[in-house]
């Protein structure tokens, strides 16, 4: 990231004095000024169109290690790294979610939510290595929160985490992996797999069951994405 952060900056200062900082660049003008980059070999075609959105948005980008959370600043053309905060003292970060202006990040002990800023607003400590969070997954409208771990039961919490809505039980083994769609009935749907091979499908809101598919006989799941608007799903396992 830091590369990253000095190859934006370098750049910036090139031929770009007529462009005020603070503001969002154009669509066009961010993909232009980053994509020359890519010709140039200084970033991946994959980063660079991650930056060049960021660029082109008002949203808060956030960068995380296993040991640490960092806010991600865009002034004009340049990046900046924003506030820093360090995971736990025990164990380390396994997935972050941003949605809703907030920042949800789930560590071997517990939960740990933030605003965009990354000032602390809520934190949930676990006991017993069984409760390991593996996997966290919030809608964008923040409506709740789903995690998995190493219980085998998916979590549904309130949208502010103050208590729990469902626990659902259905896997035999961790939960590495928990997906919010809305389907095409425009319904919040929740999918589920992980080293089970089992994808389970929940109306989360109600706590129910809607449908079972083992689609790597067994296999444990290695990756898993389920598009938001489409419902879509893209599997890895190891065969």
């Amino acid at each position: 990231m830091q590369e990253l952060y000095e190859t934006v900056s370098r750049y910036a200062g090139r031929g770009t004095s007529s462009h005020s900082t603070g503001r969002i660049l154009p669509r066009r003008a961010a993909v232009q000024f980053v994509g020359s980059f890519v010709c140039q070999g200084r970033l991946n075609s994959f980063c660079a169109a991650l930056v060049a959105r960021y660029m082109a948005s008002n949203e808060a980008l956030v960068v995380v290690s296993r040991d640490a959370v960092q806010t991600v600043l865009c002034d004009g053309y340049s990046l900046q790294p924003g506030r820093t905060e360090l995971g736990p003292t025990s164990g380390e970060i396994t997935d972050v979610v941003a949605s809703a202006g907030s920042v949800t990040v789930g560590y071997s002990a517990g939960v740990t939510r933030y605003s965009s800023r990354l000032q602390l607003q809520r934190e949930l400590l676990f006991d017993g290595y069984s409760n390991s969070i593996l996997s966290i997954a919030v809608p964008p409208d923040g409506s709740c929160i789903a995690t998995g771990g190493g219980n085998a039961v998916v979590t549904v919490w309130s949208p502010e985490m103050s208590n729990v809505m469902h626990y659902l039980s259905g896997h035999t083994d961790w939960v590495r992996f928990v997906k919010f769609t809305k389907g095409t009935d425009q319904r919040l749907q929740l999918f589920s797999t992980g080293d089970d091979g089992l994808i389970l499908h929940w109306d989360p809101l109600a706590g129910l069951l809607l449908s079972r598919l083992d689609s790597s006989h067994g296999e444990s799941v290695r990756a898993f994405e389920v598009s938001w608007r489409t419902g879509l799903m893209a599997i890895a396992c190891d065969s």
